[in-house]
């Protein structure tokens, strides 16, 4: 599974990431087994002064809700580090692009 940030938000320090499933089995139904082996997905956010995630979009879905789900949730624990004191920074905006793959 791989994790790609990107935006103004990746320049900035990550100072907890949850730990994603390496693989989303139980999410994908008996009937739609072997069609799938990756699920890709991408999801847009703000990070806060003061490091936090906020305004989670989703913009392009993996096709399983349930992962998708899975992924707000994770990015949504995700914490940054907070911009300098007394610096009037806005908020910084960036996209995660994740990549999972389906435990055969």
């Amino acid at each position: 599974m791989g994790v790609e940030f990107s935006g103004p938000v990746s320049n900035r320090e990550i100072i907890y990431q949850p730990q994603l499933p390496g693989f989303v089995s139980e999410y994908v139904s008996k009937s739609d087994e072997g069609l799938l082996d990756t699920f890709e997905l991408t999801i847009r956010f703000k990070v806060s002064q003061d490091g936090s995630v906020e305004g989670i979009e989703k913009l392009f879905s993996c096709g399983y809700p349930q992962i998708d789900l899975l992924v707000v949730h994770y990015i949504s624990m995700c914490k940054f580090a907070p911009t300098a004191a007394g610096r009037d920074e806005q908020d910084a905006s960036g996209k995660v692009k994740l990549h999972m793959k389906r435990r055969l």
